[in-house]
């Protein structure tokens, strides 16, 4: 059992991808409830269910094991859990939810404090003047720069340049 209610069965345990080296990480076919995949996660396949009813989770999402699901079928009392569980579940909801709600309340002073600053938009902003400023007169670094030296421009002045053979000269 995943700490959101979710019910499956293992099918893989081990280090990923697309995880850090360190990291392990649990494979789920979820039988009481959504998946998100088949058990292929970015081209890499790492156990086989269909699709919509596989997930990977960190160990630390499982809460509870309800042993071999060949033995022991899945019954109503299993998918309600115990009431240590639905009190875990309960509390597992409102520290994400609260999560959720600290996550948006952060996003939105962010975004009112970049509204705020001289970038957002605040009518006080004016660009720096530099009254003492003198542009550059120099020669050669911001003139225009030609290609072909000069050399060579003056010897091929009034040369044509040669025909291009076609295909079937060649």
């Amino acid at each position: 059992r995943l700490d959101d209610g979710r019910i499956g069965i293992v099918k893989y345990k081990g280090r990923t991808a697309f995880g850090k080296s360190s990291e392990d990480w649990i494979g789920i076919v979820i039988e009481y409830g959504k998946g998100q995949h088949n058990g292929t996660v970015n081209g890499r396949s790492y156990f086989k269910c269909r699709d919509g009813k596989g997930v990977m989770v960190r160990p630390d999402r499982v809460i509870e094991n309800l042993g071999n699901p060949h033995t022991k079928p899945l019954d109503e009392s299993m998918k309600k859990g115990s009431e240590e569980i639905q009190a875990l579940l309960k509390e597992v909801a409102m520290k994400r939810k609260a999560e959720r709600i600290k996550k948006k309340r952060a996003e939105e002073e962010r975004r009112a404090a970049k509204e705020a600053s001289n970038y957002g938009g605040d009518i006080g902003w004016t660009p720096a003047k530099f009254e003492d400023y003198n542009e550059d007169q120099s020669t050669g670094m911001f003139q225009q720069k030609l290609m072909h030296s000069k050399t060579l421009l003056d010897k091929n002045k009034d040369a044509k340049a040669a025909k291009k053979k076609k295909v079937s000269e060649i």
